[in-house]
């Protein structure tokens, strides 16, 4: 998996976790962490309103926080 535009560019990565929060009233914001894999650090990417992901070759979880 690879980040970015160009993957000459940018290094592939060991995970990328993705969070979907959705507050009463308000727009949806979404939460990227991509580790790459040689970093020590990942980085977050934020993105408020729909977020659409192109996902190919990969496992999907999801889960629901509050239990409901």
């Amino acid at each position: 998996m690879h980040h970015g535009l160009d993957v000459k560019l940018y290094p592939p990565v060991r995970y990328v976790e993705i969070t979907h929060l959705t507050p009463p009233g308000s727009p949806s914001i979404t939460i990227i962490e991509v580790m790459s894999v040689n970093a020590t650090v990942p980085e977050f990417y934020h993105v408020a309103g729909p977020a659409r992901f192109k996902v190919t070759g990969t496992a999907i979880k999801s889960s629901n926080v509050d239990g409901k």
